[in-house]
């Protein structure tokens, strides 16, 4: 008799006690098959896991657990993400975080997390029916979606690349050695040359070879030492960098023998023998330490320090396998970068893939107008600013990443000389000083009140003062010019005021006691290491200092010897050029905020000649004087010295009426700097009509090209020797006006205005 149907036992389970296996069966089957990976089911079959464990396998879900739930559901859990301890993450992760909460719930892992790790769970649920098309259609669409936030999320995982067994092997080395990271495989991927030098290294060094890595700079030395440790690590090895400010042989003996893998010793750590003769026995004894200890050293830094340190100085017999010298190959600017940004957001506990690549192409564009040394010299400056600022939380743009290059790139001053541009331009407040002062209207009028008789000459100087501050492109130049006369007629006295109108120091070199070139070199750039006064600076580097600029007067040209006369005054070439000098020591200097004001006569007397006519004929015009004095100076200097300081500056002989007007002024200042020094008030000192000429003409000094400077000695001569006879005549002026006239025998008498 057939066995009754319990239609209630159906209506509660209508597919038996297999649906649910049956249906968590399909959930298995549709899920191992999306994610291409194994199913592992549990012995009862009440649940299943599946691992993304396939080494080509992308980004996307990383597990997927199916169970069945008491309640008698389909429970299923998803990890998108794992997180290594540490990491800090972005703005985008947390972003697509909460975007996934909105559609799927957060969930507890299904077993205990890895302390160094934090799994990232989502869940949903279903019936535990099997599934028609319409259910399985439906779950394939929450995979695809959870697949998507995987890779979103997996996309803004900060790139953390740490070794953690590296950390654990130079844990107790940390004191002088800190392991070298290897750098990613996607950074070697496109550089065979870089592992094939690598592999070679890595040879070299298992044959007992020490190497030499010669680098010239910094960034490039750390990216080779990467390389290296990734294919190192491949082969069982390590390196360790180290880390102390200095390093004799014993101690690297010592560390050799102890380290757990290869040592790299930066070139400038290590210190050998100062004495060049036993410098190479010192390296010599180094290399056959390591050979007989079976290890092997691995040096950096540039050629000249590794030369330096690893010589063998004088009379030392070079090995090209003790060490063998390796350069690193040329890397593409913008692999460094990638790994300068890399190394550095290590720090910061990594950066995505995604803002990786987007930090670092910002930085290259940056950077790509600089000259190749330029960007490697500035790029870790640059990357360590920049991810400071983002681990503040500061937006980095590209104008905060060009304002900020700017910024290293315009300090050029060091401590040694003028840095990395031995060409400095003239300092902004000097030259905007300069610039206000020579472009002054009434700067001409201060000269011609202090100085008569040289319109044209002061004009000529001033205006090419201004055309050098304004229009000389290169600020780097000291400012230059040649005032050419006869004595007297007002060239040191230009300088002197120039210095006064800016407000600046007047230092006057005098040729005339330069009496070799050589003598002339050790003045003006100081003495060479080892010679007496060598700790002394030279009179350009003291000036060169000023902050402000200085007038240096290089004075008596024509005084210097006629055989050493070009080549003392060729020892300002390179300053009036380059705008830089070098010291007797060594030491680079700016001469840019100088103003170099050359002053010569002719020698022999020429001067006169030029000016005088022969015989009966008329004066020579000043164009014709002009002409013949350029040919005389063109015949004094070297085509080189002229072409730097341009066409001499004429100062004309002074006529008779200038003349007079200066000993009119020698005569008034005079009388009243004696009426002063005794303590007498004195009015206006008032001179007759015509005295100053008529002394002019009577005197033999007209007869002479002896400039102002004669005739302000005879009006100070004439002055004293008047008021001293006044003063002994009678009584004292007690503040009346005195009056100056000259007596049939050329001397001058003073009266008081009654």
């Amino acid at each position: 008799m057939a066995k009754p149907i319990d239609t209630d036992a159906i209506l509660q389970k209508p597919w038996g006690d297999a649906g649910p296996s049956e249906a968590l069966d399909q959930l298995a089957k549709l899920a191992a098959t999306f994610m291409s990976a194994a199913v592992k089911r549990s012995a009862d079959r009440s649940s299943f896991r599946i691992e993304q464990d396939h080494p080509d396998a992308g980004p996307g879900i990383e597990a997927l657990n199916g169970r069945i739930t008491a309640a008698n559901a389909l429970e299923i859990k998803v990890r998108l993400v794992t997180l290594p301890d540490g990491i800090r993450v972005g703005d985008n992760f947390v972003k697509c975080l909460l975007e996934t909460s909105k559609e799927f719930q957060l969930a507890d892992p299904p077993r205990p997390e890895d302390s160094a790790n934090r799994e990232i769970w989502f869940e949903f649920q279903g019936k535990a029916s099997p599934l028609g098309p319409s259910r399985e259609s439906a779950f394939l669409k929450r995979l695809e979606t959870l697949n998507d936030r995987a890779k979103r999320l997996q996309a803004d995982i900060p790139i953390a690349v740490l070794e953690p067994d590296l950390d654990k092997i130079y844990k107790d080395h940390l004191e002088y050695l800190n392991p070298v990271y290897p750098c990613g495989a996607d950074e070697i991927n496109g550089l065979p040359t870089m592992t094939d030098w690598a592999q070679e290294n890595y040879d070299l060094l298992a044959a007992r070879c020490s190497v030499a890595i010669v680098s010239p700079d910094s960034v490039l030395t750390d990216f080779g030492l990467a390389i290296m440790a990734f294919v190192f690590l491949k082969k069982g090895s390590s390196l360790g960098r180290f880390v102390q400010t200095q390093l004799t042989t014993q101690l690297l003996l010592e560390m050799a023998n102890k380290a757990p893998g290869i040592i790299v010793v930066p070139a400038d750590r290590l210190t050998m023998g100062t004495n060049p003769y036993s410098m190479g026995r010192d390296v010599q004894s180094l290399f056959s330490s390591l050979t007989s200890m079976g290890r092997t050293v691995l040096f950096t830094g540039t050629f000249n320090e590794l030369r330096t340190a690893l010589g063998r100085g004088q009379g030392g017999k070079s090995d090209p396998l003790e060490p063998v010298v390796r350069h690193i190959p040329d890397i593409p600017v913008e692999t460094l970068v990638q790994f300068a940004v890399q190394s550095e957001a290590r720090r910061y506990g990594g950066l995505s893939r995604s803002d990786e690549r987007k930090l670092a192409k910002e930085i290259s564009d940056v950077l790509a107008k600089d000259r190749r040394s330029a960007q490697h010299r500035l790029l870790p400056n640059l990357v360590s600013w920049t991810m400071a600022e983002q681990s503040k939380g500061r937006a980095i743009t590209s104008g905060s990443l060009r304002t900020f290059l700017g910024r290293l790139q315009k300090p050029t001053e060091t401590l040694g000389g003028l840095g990395y541009r031995p060409k400095i331009e003239r300092a902004p407040h000097v030259q905007r000083h300069f610039l206000k002062v020579l472009d002054d209207p009434g700067l001409i009028a201060f000269f011609r009140s202090r100085i008569l008789g040289q319109d044209r000459a002061l004009e000529q100087m001033i205006g090419r003062l201004l055309e050098m501050v304004t229009a000389e492109q290169k600020l780097y130049r000291p400012l230059c010019y040649l005032a050419q006369g006869t004595t007297g007629t007002g060239k040191s006295e230009s300088a002197r005021l120039l210095a006064r109108a800016l407000g600046i120091p007047l230092h006057t070199i005098n040729v005339a006691s330069m009496k070799i070139p050589e003598m002339a070199n050790t003045r003006l750039y100081g003495s060479s290491p080892g010679f007496v006064g060598s700790y002394e600076s030279g009179i350009l580097e003291k000036l060169a200092k000023e902050h402000l600029g200085v007038v240096v007067e290089v004075m008596d040209l024509d005084h210097a010897p006629p055989e050493h006369r070009s080549g003392i005054a060729d020892e300002f070439l390179q300053v009036l050029d380059d705008g830089v000098a070098e010291s007797g020591s060594g030491t680079i200097f700016s001469c840019a905020n100088l103003i170099f004001a050359f002053t010569s006569n002719l020698p022999e007397g020429r001067d006169e000649k030029l000016r005088r006519s022969m015989g009966f004929g008329e004066s020579p015009s000043l164009d014709q004087i002009e002409s013949d004095v350029r040919k005389e100076v063109k015949s004094l200097f070297s085509p080189a010295f002229l072409g730097r300081v341009g066409d001499p500056i004429l100062f004309g002989e002074l006529d008779h009426e200038t003349l007079a007007i200066i000993l009119e002024k020698a005569v008034a200042t005079t009388i009243r700097t004696i009426a002063d020094r005794h303590g007498e008030a004195i009015g206006q000192v008032v001179l007759e009509n015509g005295l100053g000429m008529a002394v002019v003409s009577s005197s033999r000094l007209a007869r002479a090209v002896l400039g102002a400077r004669s005739f302000m000695d005879l009006g100070r001569s004439l002055g004293a020797k008047a008021y001293r006879q006044f003063r002994h005549s009678g009584p004292g002026p007690d503040g009346n006006n005195l009056i100056v006239s000259r007596n049939n025998t050329g001397e001058l008498l003073i009266e008081m205005d009654q």
